[in-house]
This record gives structure tokens, C-alpha cells and sequence, in this order.
């Protein structure tokens, strides 16, 4: 029985300083076969010099393919219709992988076939260090905030059958791809606690006030749609706005924040 193959998708736009370390990261990895797919989402930068160098003098090749700028979920999109793969990776074109990545999540799902995904933990690197707390995966929770990460291996037939990654998200596009998996799936989802990425983070103080404001309306934005497409699926769980205010404002006031954020991340706007 051969092994499968794993396509390693890096959407890349304006990543010049880091994105000859995250190919690089791909495709040292210790499992074989693999494929490594970078797709340039119209980068005004050098990335494409950068690649095109790489193409030139690695002996381990991956395929480059461009697009015009369309935003990160349309890359992975783009990415994954060309991939040829079993299982997909989305890795970000400023982050990387440590080599034993792949093998240890093709060896997750050997075990236990029935996995949808499988996720490592994560270091930081960048502006932070250390271990990045994931919380562990409980699906009462993860319908009010997301815990699992983009990074996570999926089955390429259950990414297609859900139909990737909805392109209208700005943010949060990695939490409604795992929510219509879990929802059509009998899913099981793996977590491994072994740090197997590093997750860039960058110095947001070089951020303008402007930009940091438009960031957060757009993950407001982010959470009401996101609550409003899965409409159905909050209610056959409890968790309609009634609800939420409910546990929001009584059971859960002092121990988890996190409810109340996502309550008035979902009502904001609505309310006025």
C-alpha cells in the first residue's frame, strides 16, 4: 500500500523576507511523497524574484502559480484546485513547518482513520515567543470561538466536498471551513501536542491606529456572518442570541470572558 500523498498549499502575498524559509520548511520535511504548491496572490514586493531564485537553484522543486490579488482564502482555493494530494496543508507564506510536521499527522491518520483533522501545536516567532495555547478542542465551545488552527491537515475529498474556503471572509475563513466540515461530517478532530509550526507574529505597533480599527470592524463583521450562515446549526445547539445573552450575562460573568466578547461581537451592530 503506497503512501499518500500530502500537497503543501502556501498562499503568499508580499512575504519577501520570509517566504524562501517556509517553502524551505515544506519541503525539508521527513515524509515522502509530498507536493509543494506556492501561490503568488499578486505580490507588489520581490516574492516572485524570491521563488523564481528558489525554483532555480533548488534541487527539491514545488510548483509556482500567480494570481492576481484576491485575497488568501482565493490563493488556498486556487492552491487546492491544482493540488493532486490526499490530504491538504495550508501553510502561510510568513510561517513554517518543523520537519517531522507531515509524518506525524499522516501517522495520526493511520492510526485512526476516521480523523477529518489532525493539528500540531505551534510556537510563536516573530515579535513573540513561546508556546501558543490552543485550547483543546470541545465542539460545545468551538461553535463561539475557533480552536483550531488553519494549519491543520485535512482530507482533500472533505475539503472539496465543503467547498474550500468560503472567499467572502476576511477573517476567521479557517473557522467556517472547520465548522461545515464538523457539521457534514461525523467528524473527529486529533490535536497533537507537539509544536510542530511556528506562527509568525508581527510587531503590530508599526500598525496605524487606522488600520487597527479597520481590523476590528472587519472581525465584527467576521462574527456575525459567520453566526448568521450558520444560523441553523447555533439554534440546534442553543446557542440562538437569547441564549447567548442568557450564559452571557448569568452563568458565565466572571469565568469566561470569551462568551461575552463573541456576544457583543454578534450584537454590536445588529442592535442599533
Amino acid at each position: 500500500m503506497h503512501d499518500p500523498l500530502v500537497s503543501v498549499i502556501i498562499p503568499n502575498y508580499n512575504n519577501q523576507k520570509f517566504i524562501a524559509a517556509s517553502v524551505q520548511s515544506a519541503l525539508q520535511q521527513t515524509y515522502s511523497p509530498i507536493e509543494v504548491i506556492v501561490v503568488d496572490d499578486g505580490s507588489t514586493d520581490q516574492s516572485v524574484d524570491v521563488l523564481e531564485g528558489l525554483l532555480q537553484k533548488d534541487t527539491k522543486k514545488f510548483t509556482l502559480l500567480k494570481q492576481e490579488n484576491s485575497g488568501v482564502s482565493a490563493a488556498r482555493n486556487f492552491g487546492a484546485k491544482h493540488a493532486t494530494g490526499n490530504f491538504y496543508v495550508f501553510l502561510d507564506g510568513d510561517d513554517m513547518l518543523s520537519p517531522e510536521f507531515v509524518e506525524t499527522c499522516v501517522s495520526a491518520y493511520s492510526k485512526e482513520p476516521d480523523l477529518e483533522i489532525v493539528y500540531p501545536a505551534s510556537n510563536y516567532i516573530g515579535a513573540k515567543s513561546g508556546l501558543w495555547k490552543l485550547p483543546d478542542y470541545d465542539f460545545s465551545k468551538f461553535l463561539l470561538t475557533n480552536m483550531i488552527p488553519v494549519y491543520g491537515m485535512v482530507k482533500a475529498n472533505t475539503f472539496k466536498a465543503v467547498a474550500g474556503f468560503d472567499e467572502s471572509l476576511t477573517y476567521y475563513e479557517d473557522w467556517d471551513l472547520w465548522i461545515r466540515i464538523i457539521r457534514d461530517y461525523p467528524t473527529k478532530v486529533k490535536s497533537i501536542p507537539q509544536p510542530l509550526y511556528q506562527y509568525r507574529i508581527h510587531d503590530v505597533a508599526k500598525s496605524s491606529i487606522g488600520k487597527l480599527v479597520e481590523s476590528n470592524q472587519l472581525l465584527q463583521n467576521a462574527y456575525r456572518k459567520i453566526y448568521n450562515k450558520h444560523y441553523d446549526l447555533y439554534i440546534d445547539h442553543n446557542l440562538g442570541v437569547e441564549n447567548l445573552f442568557y450564559m452571557t450575562k448569568y452563568k458565565q460573568k466572571y469565568q469566561n470572558e470569551w462568551f461575552r466578547k463573541f456576544y457583543y461581537r454578534l450584537t454590536k451592530k445588529t442592535v442599533n
